[in-house]
């Protein structure tokens, strides 16, 4: 990524922000799942719903502070640019992917009484967690195009210039100020001294 280290340390403190709060409110509303859970309904279809959630949040966080980053170092996000960020939120993906495979402490993805996975709950899971991957490019895609839309724009508002005269005494011909695409008018008078006498 061509962004400055001053940039990437402030797209690490707003997804650091964002993640923190993720993690204190996913445990909060994995509480709650929990506790409405049954043997007979343990609630998977909720708790699977929720890490789609979470995951969506900490995937928008991180492109969030990317696009933040890049426009305070006033740069576009380039093809390599965006192939670097995907890669990072694919990695948030694995990263969750992982821990509802593989850690034996989310109970509500294993048969009851024991630590096997619910049979298909991987490729359930994965196939959900991709499809915010997609969803996060589409975003991507919008907030690059943006960017070069906010400085489209930025080029064509230039500063407005206001020229001024000031003539000190007579003035017998006519002033030429300015530049391309100004527009002049003249009025004269024409003053006849024999007929004033």
């Amino acid at each position: 990524m061509k962004l400055s280290e001053e940039a990437k340390a402030f797209a690490e403190s707003i997804y650091r922000k964002a993640f923190t709060q993720c993690a204190i409110d996913g445990e909060t509303e994995r509480r709650q799942i929990r506790a409405r859970s049954t043997p007979s309904n343990p609630n998977i279809s909720q708790m699977s719903d929720h890490f789609v959630s979470m995951t969506k949040r900490l995937v928008a966080a991180r492109l969030e502070s990317y696009v933040q980053a890049y426009k305070q170092d006033d740069l576009l996000i380039d093809d390599e640019d965006k192939d670097a960020i995907l890669e990072e939120l694919k990695r948030i993906i694995r990263n969750h992917i992982m821990w509802v495979t593989t850690d034996s402490t989310l109970r509500e993805f294993r048969l009851p009484g024991s630590t096997e996975l619910i049979p298909n709950i991987e490729s359930y899971m994965t196939a959900r967690f991709e499809r915010s991957l997609g969803e996060a490019a589409v975003d991507l895609d919008l907030a690059r195009k943006q960017m070069v839309m906010d400085r489209k724009n930025k080029k064509l508002d230039p500063a407005s210039t206001h020229y001024n005269v000031h003539v000190h005494g007579d003035n017998y011909g006519n002033i030429q100020q300015g530049g391309e695409g100004n527009s002049q008018s003249l009025s004269l008078t024409h003053r006849n001294d024999d007929e004033n006498k």
